[in-house]
């Protein structure tokens, strides 16, 4: 067992602050990756595969550029870990610790996953937790002996990789499961229905926080459940965010992400709330099928004509730099189908029984996933800790 000697980050080597060039569509667009948090996000420590959006030479000037480094998010949230070999930058959610020895940069992402618990204890603030960079460079972190890192690198190189290739596995089943219930979607997208614009069954709302309105919950939207309220909204971290921009969701609204509805950021609100002002939030009038009205707008034929709508960065129009998004007056122009409210209430409880299926046998593919993931987590620990003896 090897002995977990802490060193403080700032020994180990040299610490990077990233920043966000302006919207200058010059800036956006090139061969240099943009990281940011959600880039980091399940990476644990490997190399960072993909991102979101990119920097042209001249946009690099507002950020910062890094190689050989390993990339921690420092707020919203903190502890996500990956490394990058080639040149890349970075916005200013997220810290680069850049060895000083090169060959220590696997070891290095490994003991940043195994500490991340302590690293997020380490976080401050008010409005949402950071980790500013004198934290960082005073946090410790377990050291060994060159030769002591370079072996715990490789066994857990070797232990992690076998690891994730069960992760893929179960990735791969939950895509084709996935794609199975879009066909279903699909299928009954196609029965024959009149098909009509979105616009008639729908109202926008567009009602913002305020005053009392202010004492509603958050809300956010996932792919995996639905709506619900945001563990974080708690007064103490809403003390200092300005509420005004909020749209207010009420019971039975539909709301959409204009930026990520493909990647299921829709939903049916169960209670009041507040929710990103990203979101479109779609009350159904004239006693309109609010259940068929989000099973028709999750179906890869609502998806595929609103992803032709968005606007922005791999949008239509490359004049602006934003996350691409739609519209809300080109959402409500999307046709659907609909059936006299029998019709529709068969479809619907059609897709209720099948889809229910389908998310039972998701459910349990996610558990799987989030167990090895587990393991993956209390390996790493337990390895660069020294509570597991790898001699």
């Amino acid at each position: 067992m090897h002995e977990a000697r802490l060193t403080p980050i700032k020994f180990i080597g040299k610490i990077v602050s990233g920043g966000t060039p302006t919207a200058d569509a010059a800036n956006w667009g090139g061969e240099v990756p943009f990281i940011t948090p959600p880039d980091l996000n399940g990476v644990d420590g490997g190399v960072v595969p993909h991102w979101d959006r990119s920097l042209t030479e001249r946009g690099t000037a507002g950020s910062a550029v890094v190689e050989n480094a390993a990339l921690l998010s420092c707020r919203a949230p903190i502890g996500h870990v990956g490394i990058v070999r080639g040149a890349a930058a970075f916005n200013q959610g997220c810290k680069a610790i850049l060895p000083e020895h090169p060959e220590d940069l696997r070891y290095l992402g490994h003991v940043l996953v195994a500490q991340r618990g302590a690293l997020q204890a380490a976080g401050r603030g008010t409005t949402f937790l950071e980790l500013s960079t004198t934290e960082l460079a005073s946090f410790g972190v377990p050291w060994p002996e060159p030769a002591a890192r370079a072996h715990i690198a490789d066994y857990l190189d070797r232990e992690t990789s076998e690891i994730d290739a069960m992760i893929g596995k179960l990735d791969e089943l939950a895509a084709r499961i996935r794609e199975r219930r879009g066909s279903v979607w699909s299928s009954t997208y196609a029965r024959g229905f009149e098909q009509k614009r979105l616009q008639w069954f729908v109202d926008e709302i567009d009602e913002r926080a305020g005053g009392v309105l202010a004492d509603l919950p958050m809300l956010s939207v996932s792919i995996h459940h639905g709506i619900q309220r945001r563990e974080d909204s708690s007064s103490k971290q809403r003390a200092g965010e300005d509420l005004t921009k909020y749209k207010v969701a009420r019971a039975g609204d539909i709301v959409i992400n204009r930026m990520r509805a493909f990647q299921g950021g829709l939903g049916r609100t169960s209670v009041d709330g507040l929710v990103s002002p990203d979101y479109a939030v779609l009350r159904p009038t004239n006693g309109f099928n609010a259940q068929w009205g989000e099973y028709v707008m999750r179906s890869p034929r609502f998806v595929s004509e609103m992803s032709q709508r968005l606007r922005g960065i791999g949008g239509a129009d490359q004049s602006s730099v934003r996350t691409p998004r739609i519209n809300v007056r080109d959402l409500l122009l999307i046709m659907i189908p609909v059936a006299d409210p029998d019709a529709l209430r068969v479809a619907t409880d059609h897709l209720d029984e099948v889809t229910g299926r389908i998310d039972q046998m998701l459910a349990k593919v996610a558990d799987l996933k989030k167990l090895l993931l587990e393991r993956r987590a209390a390996l790493i620990t337990d390895v660069v800790t020294g509570r597991k003896d790898i001699a």
